[in-house]
């Protein structure tokens, strides 16, 4: 009986970990990351000892290949966000023209200085830079949107070695302000909502979250609906809050709901 009981565990797990299995082995030395846009999924690969950039289709067919714009015999990488991975491959965060952009990076070892030397730059999947950040390298970097300046915006954090000394420092960029880029944004963070100011006196702005509802809904802390607004495409909602008495109100877009004070 406990062989009995035995050879079925056996059988149990074995059948557990055959629900596993390989679908694609890429070669060696190639790394791959995912993007998606929609319902459609991309592998993208870089390769060490190529300046290359490998679109993969879903089914691993060779979308597009492109050129980094990093010398060839430079290792190239791509740049992770060190919040949200997903940006060192985008569509809509660097520029409003729905083509795929990459953040690079690469390095080149000198050795009768015994260094590296760097280069970093976004190109785009026709091979054209959108931004150059020259001689250096970029750790990580983090995107956002300042809801006050109604910009999205980026912290890139830089580092290298100056005289056998390192170095480290971070820098903020504007990006391109359109509906695209922060849909992205609010996508990539799981399109949580978010307004301001909060609290407010007189206006509350929500930015759109394009989760296919087009209808705010404003209830009160005992789930009353007090306002509501319908919208279409537009990036912010602007919504008249100062009929309303002071106190905590919820604004619901959807299945999603955040919360903002009246004062």
């Amino acid at each position: 009986m406990k062989k009995l009981v035995l050879f079925s565990s056996l059988f149990m797990t074995c059948f557990g970990y055959a629900q596993i299995t390989l679908e694609k082995a890429f070669p060696n030395n190639e790394n791959i990351i995912t993007y998606q846009d929609g319902d459609q999924l991309y592998y993208v690969s870089t390769v060490q000892g190529s300046n290359v950039i490998t679109i993969y289709n879903q089914d691993y067919t060779v979308f597009k290949t492109v050129n980094s714009q990093i010398p060839s015999n430079y290792n190239i990488y791509l740049i992770n966000s060190n919040i949200y991975p997903g940006y060192s491959v985008s569509k809509y965060l660097f520029n409003a023209d729905a083509k795929m952009e990459f953040f690079v990076s690469g390095s080149y070892y000198v050795s009768d200085t015994a260094s590296y030397i760097f280069q970093s730059k976004i190109v785009n999947e026709d091979g054209i830079i959108v931004k150059d950040f020259g001689d250096i390298s970029i750790g990580s970097f983090y995107p956002y949107t300042d809801p006050v300046a109604n910009k999205n915006k980026m912290v890139v954090h830089k580092y290298g070695l100056l005289n056998n000394v390192a170095w480290s420092t971070d820098e903020i960029y504007s990006l391109p302000t359109s509906s695209l880029t922060t849909k992205e944004i609010n996508n990539l963070t799981g399109s949580k909502l978010s307004a301001f100011p909060i609290p407010t006196s007189s206006r509350l702005n929500i930015l759109n979250p394009r989760n296919g509802n087009y209808l705010v809904e404003i209830t009160d802390v005992s789930g009353k609906i007090v306002k509501t607004k319908a919208f279409g495409n537009e990036n912010q909602i602007n919504i008249l809050v100062a009929d309303l008495p002071t106190g905590v109100y919820f604004y619901k877009i959807g299945n999603q709901s955040s919360k903002f004070i009246k004062d």
